[in-house]
């Protein structure tokens, strides 16, 4: 019976840590997304400042 409840409580936390793994890797992902965007519009915006119209 204790083993079977040990092996229940290793499931889930199995599943825990690889939920936890896979939420770390999206914002991990999602961050450099972002800073990438932001860092991108802030030189293209730099560089059009250059540009007389």
């Amino acid at each position: 019976m204790q083993s079977i409840l040990k092996q229940g409580i290793k499931e889930r936390t199995n599943k825990n840590t690889t939920l936890a793994l896979i939420l770390d890797k999206l914002l991990a992902m999602s961050s450099f997304f972002i800073i990438w965007i932001i860092t991108a519009y802030v030189r293209w915006r730099f560089y059009l400042s250059f540009i007389d119209t």
